[in-house]
């Protein structure tokens, strides 16, 4: 065992006897306590809506025990210490705990071959237990990353071409974006509705609010568009608009939304946003900005949803979908984009789109 920089290096011989580990890939498996895992993700300490979604889809499909985190995350594990932000529609993961791993396990199972991917979510935040296994992964192991990028910092090719070949080495087998428009070598990764919410999202409520327009005023276009509808809830009374914050309370939240005949949705730091996807499970009709980047399974203008392209049509758009004589319409447009979410932007969805990439990325490269 010696001394190098900041870091401890461990002969195999040593790290085995210390840990009591085996020295195959299927004796790391049997340490772990199953055959194979899968999964080792990587995330900051910090809500992130993008990898946060993804690890739940992930373990609801490949199950608890293949889908290892790291550094452990008190979200992912214990659900009833953490509290996210109010709207957040995930309020507790509730998938159960997992044991806490070294950094020295962790690269010792990575050598191992112990897991087929290892995902690194925001390699550039400014974490230090994550930035310290990213870094003994780099120079002591050979694996490739699949990064989640959820932040417009790297959305763009140059930026995206300098983290993978500046910052990691080129050792990235894929990246996945939130938000890309045609960008060459990434992946599109949107938010998703976790197939736990169904359950409380089936009941069927009154809708006695015309329409709803609940966010955070983080952006130019929310704001402007609170100033349009503001008057128009004189119009259509009980409607309401509330772009503030601090946001509502997500039970709040939910019970407008579930209420309302109409939900808008518009941009805030980014195009994509949870509500494109809370919108219609929760059983109103969604009406929003036409989103400018690339999708899984977009939704479809009159059919899941309603888009508008300018402010100015908003005022015309939610007369004409109020009118009783277009209720039949309206609710068949908002049962439409409720099963296409169930259909194809769940979490459970959203994790199978990213393993069918990998899967292919994979095989495509054994062929050589």
């Amino acid at each position: 065992m010696g001394e190098s920089g900041h870091y401890t290096w461990y002969s195999e011989e040593d790290f085995a006897h210390t840990y009591s580990m085996p020295s195959d890939m299927d004796g790391a498996g049997k340490w772990l306590g199953i055959k194979h895992p899968r999964i080792l993700f990587m995330t900051p300490e910090y809500p992130d809506y993008q990898a946060d979604l993804l690890f739940h889809g992930l373990v609801k499909v490949l199950g608890r025990n293949r889908v290892v985190s790291h550094p452990y995350r008190a979200q992912y594990n214990t659900p009833e210490d953490f509290r996210p932000s109010p709207n957040l529609a995930i309020i507790h993961f509730q998938l159960g705990e997992q044991r806490r791993y070294t950094n020295d396990e962790i690269v010792w199972l990575v050598n191992h071959d112990a897991f087929d991917y290892v995902f690194l979510s925001r390699p550039y935040f400014p974490d230090e237990n994550l930035n310290v296994i990213v870094q003994r992964l780099l120079l002591e192991t050979k694996i490739e990353f699949v990064i989640l990028d959820d932040d417009s910092i790297l959305n763009d090719m140059d930026s995206m071409k300098h983290m993978v070949t500046r910052v990691l080495g080129g050792r990235v087998l894929a990246y996945f974006m939130k938000e890309i428009y045609k960008v060459y070598g990434a992946y599109p990764l949107q938010f998703a509705y976790p197939k736990d919410m169904m359950l409380a999202t089936t009941e069927k409520v009154e809708q006695d609010l015309p329409f709803s327009f609940i966010c955070k005023p983080v952006s130019t276009m929310r704001m402007e568009i609170a100033e349009t509808l503001t008057p128009m809830t004189q119009e259509f009374p009980g409607s309401i608009v509330y772009v503030k914050d601090p946001p509502l309370e997500h039970d709040i939240y939910r019970d407008i939304v579930m209420r309302s005949k109409i939900s808008i949705n518009a941009k805030g730091t980014k195009f994509d946003c949870p509500r494109m996807y809370e919108i219609p499970m929760l059983g109103s009709m969604l009406m929003t900005h036409r989103l400018l980047i690339d999708q899984n399974k977009p939704f479809r203008d009159k059919k899941h949803c309603v888009y508008f392209l300018s402010i100015d049509e908003l005022p015309s758009l939610l007369r004409y979908y109020l009118d009783d004589r277009r209720e039949a319409e309206r609710m068949e447009i908002a049962e439409q984009g409720r099963q296409h979410v169930i259909k194809h932007h769940t979490t459970e969805a959203r994790a199978k789109q990213v393993l069918k990439v990998l899967n292919k990325l994979r095989a495509e490269a054994n062929e050589f």
